[in-house]
């Protein structure tokens, strides 16, 4: 399974790393939305695409947007401690959350990944 990462806070990200990359998932990280975007460009399309709403030089709406013009089906979870942002088809987490929340938002099993 192919994930992108993408949070500008150094923490979260690190922490969903680590949750793929010790379970041998292909995962590309990016700290804000035009890195992500140049990476989906040249890596994409994923399994799923995992963004913050709020960051720096290109929000996660407006990832998921760019995103979904050059694949319109490409699944997306974007989590937030804002507010609730809906965009159609896309779960919405809200942080903290656990690493159940995150499996159910990406349509994984929960049991093969828990500690």
């Amino acid at each position: 399974m192919r994930i992108l990462l993408v949070d500008d806070d150094p923490l979260q990200l690190k922490w969903l790393e680590e949750i793929f990359l010790n379970r041998d998932y292909s995962v590309f990280s990016a700290g804000d939305g035009r890195e992500a975007f140049e990476i989906y460009q040249t890596s994409g399309p994923f399994d799923a695409v995992v963004t913050d709403f709020q960051m720096p030089k290109m929000d996660g709406v407006e990832l998921i947007e760019a995103i979904r013009k050059i694949y319109p089906t490409q699944h997306c979870v974007l989590q937030t401690s804002e507010r609730a942002v809906l965009i159609p088809g896309v779960p919405q987490l809200h942080k903290p959350y656990g690493l159940r929340q995150l499996l159910r938002a990406l349509r994984l099993p929960v049991q093969p990944l828990l500690f």
